[in-house]
Protein backbone atom coordinates (compact mmCIF):
# COMPACT_ATOMS: atom_id res chain seq x y z
CA UNK A 1 0.00 0.00 0.00
CA UNK A 2 1.07 3.59 -0.60
CA UNK A 3 1.04 4.48 3.11
CA UNK A 4 3.34 1.58 3.94
CA UNK A 5 5.65 2.45 1.07
CA UNK A 6 6.10 6.04 2.20
CA UNK A 7 6.16 5.44 5.96
CA UNK A 8 7.79 2.16 6.85
CA UNK A 9 7.15 2.66 10.57
CA UNK A 10 3.34 2.72 10.12
CA UNK A 11 1.49 -0.53 10.84
CA UNK A 12 -1.13 -0.51 8.07
CA UNK A 13 -4.05 -2.88 7.56
CA UNK A 14 -5.38 -3.22 4.01
CA UNK A 15 -9.17 -3.45 3.90
CA UNK A 16 -9.60 -2.58 0.20
CA UNK A 17 -11.11 -6.00 -0.57
CA UNK A 18 -13.91 -5.52 1.94
CA UNK A 19 -16.37 -3.61 -0.21
CA UNK A 20 -19.55 -4.49 1.73
CA UNK A 21 -20.26 -1.79 4.33
CA UNK A 22 -21.16 -4.34 7.00
CA UNK A 23 -17.93 -6.27 6.47
CA UNK A 24 -15.86 -3.09 6.57
CA UNK A 25 -17.52 -1.96 9.79
CA UNK A 26 -17.06 -5.36 11.43
CA UNK A 27 -13.39 -5.43 10.48
CA UNK A 28 -12.75 -1.96 11.91
CA UNK A 29 -14.50 -2.86 15.17
CA UNK A 30 -12.27 -5.92 15.53
CA UNK A 31 -9.18 -3.72 15.21
CA UNK A 32 -10.62 -1.04 17.50
CA UNK A 33 -11.06 -3.60 20.28
CA UNK A 34 -7.27 -3.98 20.38
CA UNK A 35 -6.56 -0.24 20.64
CA UNK A 36 -6.40 2.35 23.40
CA UNK A 37 -8.08 5.00 21.20
CA UNK A 38 -9.44 5.33 17.67
CA UNK A 39 -9.14 8.24 15.24
CA UNK A 40 -11.54 8.10 12.29
CA UNK A 41 -12.24 10.40 9.37
CA UNK A 42 -9.12 11.66 7.57
CA UNK A 43 -9.14 10.38 3.99
CA UNK A 44 -12.24 8.30 4.65
CA UNK A 45 -14.70 9.76 2.08
CA UNK A 46 -18.47 9.89 2.59
CA UNK A 47 -19.20 6.50 1.06
CA UNK A 48 -21.77 4.03 2.32
CA UNK A 49 -18.96 1.98 3.85
CA UNK A 50 -17.55 5.06 5.61
CA UNK A 51 -20.96 5.85 7.08
CA UNK A 52 -21.37 2.26 8.26
CA UNK A 53 -17.93 2.33 9.91
CA UNK A 54 -18.59 5.57 11.79
CA UNK A 55 -22.04 4.46 12.93
CA UNK A 56 -20.61 1.13 14.09
CA UNK A 57 -17.86 2.89 16.05
CA UNK A 58 -20.38 5.17 17.73
CA UNK A 59 -22.68 2.29 18.65
CA UNK A 60 -20.11 -0.33 19.64
CA UNK A 61 -16.62 1.03 20.25
CA UNK A 62 -15.65 1.10 23.93
CA UNK A 63 -12.35 2.97 23.61
CA UNK A 64 -12.08 6.77 23.23
CA UNK A 65 -13.04 8.08 19.80
CA UNK A 66 -11.65 11.07 17.91
CA UNK A 67 -13.85 11.89 14.91
CA UNK A 68 -12.51 14.25 12.25
CA UNK A 69 -13.21 15.26 8.65
CA UNK A 70 -15.52 12.76 6.89
CA UNK A 71 -16.33 10.97 10.14
CA UNK A 72 -18.07 14.23 11.07
CA UNK A 73 -19.47 14.78 7.57
CA UNK A 74 -21.27 11.41 7.44
CA UNK A 75 -23.16 12.43 10.60
CA UNK A 76 -24.49 15.62 8.95
CA UNK A 77 -27.76 16.73 10.50
CA UNK A 78 -27.62 14.06 13.21
CA UNK A 79 -25.67 15.54 16.13
CA UNK A 80 -27.90 13.74 18.64
CA UNK A 81 -26.68 10.35 17.35
CA UNK A 82 -23.22 11.11 18.71
CA UNK A 83 -24.73 11.40 22.17
CA UNK A 84 -25.46 7.67 22.08
CA UNK A 85 -21.79 6.72 21.77
CA UNK A 86 -20.56 4.12 24.23
CA UNK A 87 -17.18 5.84 24.50
CA UNK A 88 -16.20 9.44 25.17
CA UNK A 89 -15.95 11.29 21.85
CA UNK A 90 -13.73 14.17 20.75
CA UNK A 91 -14.76 15.97 17.55
CA UNK A 92 -12.15 17.98 15.62
CA UNK A 93 -14.12 19.73 12.85
CA UNK A 94 -13.38 22.86 10.87
CA UNK A 95 -16.29 25.35 10.57
CA UNK A 96 -17.63 23.74 7.39
CA UNK A 97 -17.77 20.29 8.95
CA UNK A 98 -19.34 21.57 12.15
CA UNK A 99 -21.86 23.53 10.10
CA UNK A 100 -22.89 20.41 8.19
CA UNK A 101 -23.27 18.49 11.44
CA UNK A 102 -25.53 21.18 12.94
CA UNK A 103 -27.30 22.20 9.72
CA UNK A 104 -25.95 25.76 9.49
CA UNK A 105 -23.47 27.53 7.24
CA UNK A 106 -19.77 27.90 7.94
CA UNK A 107 -20.12 31.69 7.92
CA UNK A 108 -22.63 31.47 10.75
CA UNK A 109 -20.28 29.22 12.72
CA UNK A 110 -17.45 31.72 12.28
CA UNK A 111 -19.58 34.62 13.52
CA UNK A 112 -19.78 32.99 16.96
CA UNK A 113 -17.17 30.26 17.14
CA UNK A 114 -17.26 29.98 20.91
CA UNK A 115 -21.04 29.83 21.05
CA UNK A 116 -21.36 27.20 18.32
CA UNK A 117 -18.61 25.05 19.80
CA UNK A 118 -20.47 25.07 23.11
CA UNK A 119 -23.79 24.30 21.42
CA UNK A 120 -22.27 21.43 19.45
CA UNK A 121 -20.82 19.97 22.61
CA UNK A 122 -24.18 20.23 24.36
CA UNK A 123 -26.02 18.55 21.47
CA UNK A 124 -23.50 15.75 20.97
CA UNK A 125 -22.16 15.20 24.47
CA UNK A 126 -18.68 15.29 22.92
CA UNK A 127 -15.66 17.49 23.48
CA UNK A 128 -15.54 19.80 20.45
CA UNK A 129 -12.25 21.13 19.09
CA UNK A 130 -13.36 23.73 16.54
CA UNK A 131 -10.38 24.38 14.31
CA UNK A 132 -9.54 27.78 12.87
CA UNK A 133 -7.98 31.08 13.87
CA UNK A 134 -7.76 30.57 17.63
CA UNK A 135 -9.08 27.02 17.93
CA UNK A 136 -11.91 26.68 20.46
CA UNK A 137 -12.21 23.68 22.79
CA UNK A 138 -15.57 23.11 24.51
CA UNK A 139 -17.15 20.31 26.51
CA UNK A 140 -20.69 19.38 27.49
CA UNK A 141 -20.24 20.78 31.02
CA UNK A 142 -19.92 24.28 29.59
CA UNK A 143 -16.15 24.59 29.89
CA UNK A 144 -14.53 26.34 26.93
CA UNK A 145 -10.99 27.36 26.07
CA UNK A 146 -9.39 29.44 23.34
CA UNK A 147 -6.04 28.12 22.16
CA UNK A 148 -3.28 30.75 21.87
CA UNK A 149 -0.90 28.91 19.52
CA UNK A 150 -0.91 28.48 15.74
CA UNK A 151 -0.68 30.75 12.70
CA UNK A 152 -2.39 31.42 9.33
CA UNK A 153 0.15 29.29 7.47
CA UNK A 154 -1.44 26.19 9.00
CA UNK A 155 -4.61 26.66 6.94
CA UNK A 156 -3.60 24.05 4.38
CA UNK A 157 -4.61 20.51 3.49
CA UNK A 158 -3.75 17.80 5.98
CA UNK A 159 -2.77 20.01 8.90
CA UNK A 160 -6.06 19.30 10.65
CA UNK A 161 -5.47 15.57 10.27
CA UNK A 162 -2.29 16.00 12.30
CA UNK A 163 -4.34 17.62 15.07
CA UNK A 164 -6.72 14.65 15.14
CA UNK A 165 -3.76 12.31 15.43
CA UNK A 166 -2.30 14.25 18.35
CA UNK A 167 -5.66 14.20 20.12
CA UNK A 168 -5.92 10.46 19.57
CA UNK A 169 -2.43 9.92 20.94
CA UNK A 170 -3.23 11.87 24.10
CA UNK A 171 -6.50 10.00 24.59
CA UNK A 172 -4.60 6.72 24.25
CA UNK A 173 -2.22 7.93 26.97
CA UNK A 174 -5.15 8.40 29.34
CA UNK A 175 -6.02 12.11 29.16
CA UNK A 176 -9.71 12.97 29.34
CA UNK A 177 -11.56 14.47 26.41
CA UNK A 178 -11.23 18.16 27.20
CA UNK A 179 -7.63 17.79 28.41
CA UNK A 180 -6.66 15.85 25.29
CA UNK A 181 -8.48 18.29 23.02
CA UNK A 182 -6.94 21.33 24.68
CA UNK A 183 -3.44 19.92 24.80
CA UNK A 184 -3.68 18.67 21.23
CA UNK A 185 -4.68 22.12 20.00
CA UNK A 186 -1.88 23.79 21.96
CA UNK A 187 0.89 21.36 20.96
CA UNK A 188 -0.29 21.20 17.34
CA UNK A 189 -0.34 25.00 17.12
CA UNK A 190 3.08 25.23 18.74
CA UNK A 191 4.47 22.77 16.19
CA UNK A 192 3.03 24.98 13.46
CA UNK A 193 4.65 28.04 15.02
CA UNK A 194 8.00 26.25 15.16
CA UNK A 195 7.62 25.26 11.50
CA UNK A 196 6.79 28.85 10.56
CA UNK A 197 9.84 30.12 12.41
CA UNK A 198 12.04 27.77 10.40
CA UNK A 199 10.37 27.86 6.97
CA UNK A 200 8.19 30.96 6.96
CA UNK A 201 4.41 31.10 7.20
CA UNK A 202 3.80 30.95 3.45
CA UNK A 203 5.37 27.55 2.82
CA UNK A 204 4.04 25.33 5.61
CA UNK A 205 2.60 21.94 4.72
CA UNK A 206 1.21 19.23 6.98
CA UNK A 207 4.49 17.33 6.99
CA UNK A 208 6.28 20.36 8.42
CA UNK A 209 3.92 20.45 11.39
CA UNK A 210 4.38 16.71 11.89
CA UNK A 211 8.17 17.09 11.87
CA UNK A 212 8.03 19.69 14.64
CA UNK A 213 5.73 17.76 16.97
CA UNK A 214 8.58 16.17 18.99
CA UNK A 215 10.07 19.60 19.66
CA UNK A 216 6.65 20.98 20.61
CA UNK A 217 5.99 18.12 23.04
CA UNK A 218 9.45 18.52 24.54
CA UNK A 219 9.02 22.27 24.96
CA UNK A 220 5.71 21.89 26.75
CA UNK A 221 6.96 19.15 29.05
CA UNK A 222 10.08 21.14 29.93
CA UNK A 223 8.00 24.20 30.78
CA UNK A 224 5.64 22.09 32.86
CA UNK A 225 8.51 20.47 34.75
CA UNK A 226 10.14 23.82 35.44
CA UNK A 227 6.95 25.55 36.56
CA UNK A 228 5.15 22.77 38.34
CA UNK A 229 7.74 20.29 39.55
CA UNK A 230 6.93 17.40 37.22
CA UNK A 231 3.18 17.51 37.76
CA UNK A 232 1.17 15.45 35.23
CA UNK A 233 0.76 17.14 31.87
CA UNK A 234 -3.02 17.29 32.26
CA UNK A 235 -2.74 19.62 35.26
CA UNK A 236 0.39 21.56 34.48
CA UNK A 237 -0.57 24.09 31.84
CA UNK A 238 -3.56 26.41 31.58
CA UNK A 239 -5.16 27.38 28.30
CA UNK A 240 -6.90 30.72 28.04
CA UNK A 241 -10.37 30.09 29.52
CA UNK A 242 -13.50 31.76 28.24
Amino acid sequence: MEVSARHAEVMAHDRAAERAPEAAASSVLEMAAQCQAVVAGPGMSCSEAASAIVEALIANCRVPLVLDADAVNVMAGRPEALGRALAEVVLTPHPGELGRLLGVGADEINRDRLGWARRASEETGATVVLKGARTVVADARGQAYVNPTGNPGMATAGVGDVLAGVAGSLRAQGLGGVAAGGWAAYIHGLAGDLAARERGIDGIIAGDVLEHLPEAFRSVREQAAMLWGMMPLEFSYELEGR
